[in-house]
């Protein structure tokens, strides 16, 4: 399970990767089993991060819940760049998925941020879709 110091660490380190480019729209936030109560809980129902994180991340992003596996979501990011979103996002807190996606990593998606929190428990990757040149290069 994820410690709450770490899910506010990656929470605010999402929040900043999110910020540097981001087009004023909510995006997509495709979260891992691992990830899925501590950030209902953290955004939803602690008094304190409620009021700091919860606004937040109400406003900035769609957050898609309890993704087991690596293909669901990468389903999720698929989708959502599929329905006019330029990027979307993945958080992280299952090792094993973690390992799976660095070994794994499909041509069509681009990762254009990443953060790795908690020694390597958490990870936040931000999305695009490949341009076209460079899918056809690998």
């Amino acid at each position: 399970m994820v410690e709450p110091c770490f899910f506010e660490q990656s929470s605010r380190e999402l929040l900043a990767l999110q910020a540097a480019g981001a087009s004023g729209r909510s995006e997509v936030l495709a979260v891992d089993h691992y990830m899925s109560f501590p950030a209902q809980y953290y955004t939803g129902y602690n008094p304190t991060t409620k009021k700091t994180l919860g606004a937040s991340f109400g406003q900035r992003f769609r957050v898609t819940k309890g993704l087991g596996n690596p293909k669901k979501l990468y389903g999720a990011v698929r989708r959502a760049l599929s329905r006019g979103d330029e990027r979307a996002w993945m958080l992280i807190g299952n090792r094993a998925i973690i390992e799976k996606l660095d070994k794994d990593w499909p041509r069509d998606l681009e990762k254009f941020a990443e953060a790795r929190l908690g020694d390597g428990h958490e990870l936040i990757v931000g999305v695009r879709k490949t341009p076209p040149a460079t899918a056809a290069m690998h």
